[in-house]
């Protein structure tokens, strides 16, 4: 019987020690897409860098006002990437300005 392609890629980047590293990538990934239809392109042009680590996403923003946006809308944003995920991998959404 042969297994499904999603299981044999999840066991493969498990075997390679990259899963913190791809799971990362899909969070910042998601985080852009969440942004992009909440804000427009225009506002997510203001978010200049975006990273994960242990459950946080930090985001930098170059203006107050795209900051407060995002804060505003913390709790919306952490819930949507996590069911769009698939489970609670976002705990918390920290926001800088720069």
């Amino acid at each position: 019987m042969a297994l499904p392609i999603k299981k044999l890629l999840g066991d493969a980047v498990k075997r390679a020690g990259i899963a913190q590293g791809v799971l990362a990538a899909r969070v910042v990934e998601e985080f852009n897409k969440v942004c992009l239809e909440l804000y427009g392109q225009a506002t997510c042009q203001g978010i200049s860098h975006i990273s994960f680590r242990q459950g946080v996403v930090k985001a930098s923003c170059q203006e107050a006002v795209i900051a407060q946006n995002l804060r505003f809308n913390k709790t919306r944003i952490i819930n949507e990437i996590n069911q769009s995920l698939g489970q609670q991998v976002i705990r918390d959404l920290k926001i800088i300005i720069v």
